[in-house]
């Protein structure tokens, strides 16, 4: 029989196959634990067991692992992120007979844990490279993520891509517009000067459109040119485009003004050093007023860093512009001659080649503006992140190529493949824990869930 008393001291008599039950007291109504017929010597009169016959091994970092298994947080104190992973001692107690290298790096790397779930995230396992070496990879089609894979264009590359049939369409269109410009200034010296607004409109379009011509190939990043008016926006693709342009011819050739009041012999001797000065600072001061987005930028000492920043491409560029515009106020000159001479009386084989030499002359000048609007958009698409620009986005130059990235994953995990099929050494044998029994005080219930 099994004798001891509830702590309200209320008294049982229990047979032995009862030992290790549970039930309510009739008197308190609380949990009775039944006490096994190994702790009958251990149990006092009240219920209690003897404090001096329980056998608790030490245990200093009970609290903190009690903390560590059970709280809510996912940091410490310290602001550490708390591991519940079995570490390599744990995995050695547990008596785990092979410990490889996987299983230490694994043990020893802090864990993450999904923020929505709270689930442990776990690394995928990837195949080696001798795995994988059979099996045909195709080359990526999309390289717009890969950094470092395009190449870089250069000024005659631009030139190549201009010839291709889509932008030779574009600047006969140009074309075109100039010989409309043209008979429309001659309607206007005929007299009829209302219809001055429309050569004014086609001013502005040509202008707006070597504009657009920087956006494109720059900050657009387009190997190609645009159509003329583009999405025929006012604000974007007209009025804006325009307005840089002027303003950028404005201000690098003002001082070209002044040659109307100087006598015919010192034009040329005044007029050149004005010209090649203004024209050293234009594709500076283009490029900044068509892509930099605000006047802020148009300070002296970041156009000169602008300068800087491009090094030798910007001296191409400025090639570009004084060959361009040679050409394209030649063309400009002797197709207005030749239309104009078109109205007086003179032998047909002059007009004829005056012809002959005109329009090819105005062709070629509308092509080497276009290449200097490429060149100048390729500055930005080169240096733009050299340029001291205020209100610019960031642009990040800790990023590296992707798929460089992912090989090199892949061979550092091949490589520790291999060497993880060596066992590392077992660590010395664990120490056995004693078995321990909690203590309980007087008036509390422990009720006994079943195995």
């Amino acid at each position: 029989m099994i004798e001891f008393n509830c702590f309200c001291k209320y008294h049982f008599s229990l047979p032995e196959d009862q030992a290790g039950g549970s039930f309510q007291c009739p008197k308190c109504g609380k949990l009775v634990d039944v006490p096994t017929l190994n702790d009958l010597d251990k149990l006092n009169a009240d219920g209690t067991y003897t404090l001096g016959a329980l056998e608790l091994a030490p245990e200093p970092d009970r609290v903190e692992r009690a903390t560590k298994a059970f709280t809510r947080q996912r940091f410490n104190e310290e602001g550490e992120e708390i591991d519940n992973r079995l570490t390599l001692e744990d995995v050695l107690k547990i008596g785990a007979d092979k410990i490889t290298r996987e299983i230490k790096e694994e043990a020893e790397a802090s864990p993450k844990y999904d923020p929505l779930t709270g689930e442990l995230i776990r690394p995928l396992e990837l195949k080696t490279d001798e795995a994988t070496a059979h099996v045909p990879m195709a080359k990526p089609a999309l390289t717009y993520a890969q950094l470092g894979l395009d190449k870089r264009m250069t000024a005659g590359h631009a030139l190549a891509e201009l010839f291709k049939p889509m932008n030779l369409i574009v600047m006969f269109a140009i074309l075109i517009a100039h010989l409309f410009g043209q008979v429309v200034a001659a309607i206007i010296v005929a007299g009829i000067f209302f219809i001055a607004p429309v050569l004014l409109m086609v001013l502005v379009l040509i202008l707006s459109h070597y504009g657009n011509v920087v956006d494109e190939i720059g900050p657009t990043g387009r190997d190609e040119l645009p159509r003329p008016l583009r999405d025929a926006s006012f604000t974007d693709d007209i009025w804006n485009p325009f307005k840089y342009v002027f303003a950028a011819l404005l201000i690098c050739f003002w001082p070209l003004l002044i040659l109307q009041n100087v006598p015919e012999s010192q034009l040329v001797p005044i007029g050149a050093p004005l010209f090649l000065l203004g024209s050293f600072f234009f594709p500076a001061v283009l490029l900044t007023l068509c892509t930099s987005g605000t006047v802020e930028n148009m300070r002296p000492d970041r156009v000169m860093k602008v300068i800087g920043a491009c090094g030798l491409s910007y001296f191409a560029s400025l090639l570009a512009w004084l060959i361009g515009i040679s050409i394209y106020l030649f063309g400009i000159y002797t197709y207005n001659f030749t239309f104009f001479k078109l109205f007086y009386k003179t032998q047909k084989t002059s007009i004829i080649f005056t012809n002959s030499i005109s329009l090819p002359a105005l062709f070629l000048g509308i092509i080497a503006m276009h290449y200097f609007g490429w060149t100048v958009g390729l500055l930005y698409r080169n240096h733009h992140a050299q340029f001291p620009w205020v209100l610019q986005r960031h642009v990040s130059t800790r990023r590296k190529d992707t798929i460089a990235q992912l090989e090199q994953i892949n061979r550092d995990r091949g490589r520790a493949a291999m060497e993880a099929q060596r066992p590392i050494p077992l660590g010395p044998e664990p120490t056995p824990v004693k078995p321990r029994m909690e203590l309980r005080d007087e008036g509390q219930s422990h009720r006994l869930m079943p195995s």
